[in-house]
């Protein structure tokens, strides 16, 4: 069942946010952490009394979140969690790591210093958002960051390509970072893909890039594993 916001939470955004990125926030949070099922409808009259606003900024919360790729809507039926197959997220991971290795490697040998910089301030951001176990900064942060070497590869269709698998895979990859280690390992990894761009070493650029997206593919699995066993175990109602 999905957990119910707790009003202090909603002022605390409230002070900073408009409704509708409070709205997004909120919902975007519940769905990544497992908090609303995949392929669940969004109740919006539900949403909107939990927060204590009318049922406007929940739909255009709603509108914003499947342009994320997290929503979709159905005409006459209403908005509904992404539903992304295994098979889907394996085929998707395996065309991840061949871009962003490329991507990788086009990066070391192109970058400009300012490019680097971005690249290194991002890291110096996520340390301290993977020191505090946040989720919520360290995952946007690690989008940005893979989007800032896409970008700097210098090749249009590559960023292109690489944004629609990145939207595709949103359920699947903060699950994967959700784990105790989760963070704690991305970040390491980022940090050996920035060491080797920082040399220009476009081979071992590519190397420590196609590791991370392998070794991400690995974290996700195990957390669907045990998301599985866990239910698995669980007795059904009348079962014994």
């Amino acid at each position: 069942m999905a957990q119910e916001p707790t009003s202090a939470s909603v002022l605390e955004l409230l002070k900073n946010s408009s409704l509708p990125e409070v709205v997004r926030g909120e919902l975007e949070h519940r769905i990544l952490a497992g908090d609303i099922d995949v392929g669940e409808r969004i109740n919006e009259q539900k949403t909107a009394q939990a927060l204590g606003v009318s049922r406007g900024p929940v739909r255009e919360a709603c509108r914003a979140l499947v342009s994320q790729g997290l929503l979709n809507f159905v005409p006459n039926r209403g908005f509904f969690v992404c539903r992304v197959h295994m098979e889907d997220a394996l085929e998707i991971y395996e065309l991840r790591m061949a871009l962003e290795a490329a991507a990788a490697g086009h990066f070391a040998e192109r970058h400009s210093a300012a490019q680097l910089s971005r690249c290194r301030r991002l890291l110096d951001q996520m340390e301290q958002s993977a020191g505090r176990h946040d989720l919520d900064s360290y995952y946007p942060l690690n989008l940005e960051f893979h989007e800032a070497i896409a970008a700097g590869a210098g090749n249009r269709r590559l960023l292109r390509i690489h944004q629609d698998g990145v939207r595709d895979l949103h359920l699947f990859r903060t699950r994967g970072l959700m784990q105790g280690v989760g963070m704690t390992a991305s970040h390491r990894e980022h940090r050996m893909i920035f060491r080797a761009l920082e040399k220009r070493d476009a081979a071992a650029a590519a190397a420590a890039m196609a590791g991370h997206i392998r070794n991400g593919k690995e974290r996700m699995l195990a957390v669907v594993h045990s998301s599985a066993e866990r239910k698995e175990k669980t007795p059904r109602p009348g079962a014994v």
